[in-house]
């Protein structure tokens, strides 16, 4: 900020006058990633999947990205640059990767020094503004990460609203039935209090899962 307001202190100045000017202070390419939210609407749905290498020393982590929709349908012309932040669930508040994925919606991907049996969660501080949906091999130790409170409040808080995103509006059930019950019964309240938004099919589903749910676990 200080380069763009020494730079344009004494003329006028458009957006991208400022987009160039964070880029060369930072390196970062501020206005690729800009034009991606200011100029379309929505955010993406980024889902990862990891594949551990033959000696379990390090991670093969893949990226894939589509819009976010409230009816669950992917719409495939939209997509996004999004600054991604990468930490393993060994060490979870150390970043192990800083990753931009690209605009041209192509899964990404790259290696990480995770070892078996480690996993990667996304979105450290719950700074990014995308939901995460993970698969569903992670889910369980995700889920005990969730009960021994190894990540911090807002990352937990985080999960959940992630788990909320996925079955709410795209259906994904299997990740609630793997929730600890305090969380699960967060999520459901969650779940009731938007039920107002949805439509009457949903609405059913909804129920009828939640009622089936708190029926088998304890």
């Amino acid at each position: 900020m200080r380069l763009y307001l020494k730079r344009y202190q004494y003329r006028n100045a458009v957006t991208l006058d400022l987009w160039n000017a964070l880029t060369e202070a930072s390196g970062i390419p501020v206005a690729d990633v800009m034009d991606t939210w200011t100029n379309q609407t929505g955010f993406p749905v980024i889902s990862v999947e990891q594949v551990q290498d033959g000696n379990g020393n390090t991670t093969a982590v893949t990226l894939t990205q589509r819009r976010f929709l409230s009816h669950g349908v992917p719409d495939s012309d939209q997509f996004w640059v999004v600054p991604v932040t990468v930490c393993s669930m060994n060490d979870p508040d150390k970043i192990l990767a800083k990753v931009i994925m690209e605009k041209n919606g192509d899964p990404q991907t790259f290696q990480l020094p995770v070892p078996e049996p480690g996993f990667v969660r996304l979105n450290r501080g719950a700074i990014g503004l995308y939901h995460v949906k993970y698969q569903e091999n992670v889910l369980p130790s995700l889920i005990s990460a969730l009960s021994e409170n190894k990540l911090m409040p807002r990352d937990r808080l985080s999960v959940v609203l992630d788990l909320f995103a996925l079955v709410i509006f795209i259906f994904e059930f299997i990740a609630m039935f793997k929730l600890p019950a305090c969380f699960r019964n967060l999520l459901i309240t969650i779940i009731h209090l938007h039920s107002n938004v949805l439509c009457i099919d949903c609405r059913f589903q909804l129920c009828r899962s939640c009622t089936f749910m708190n029926s088998i676990i304890p």
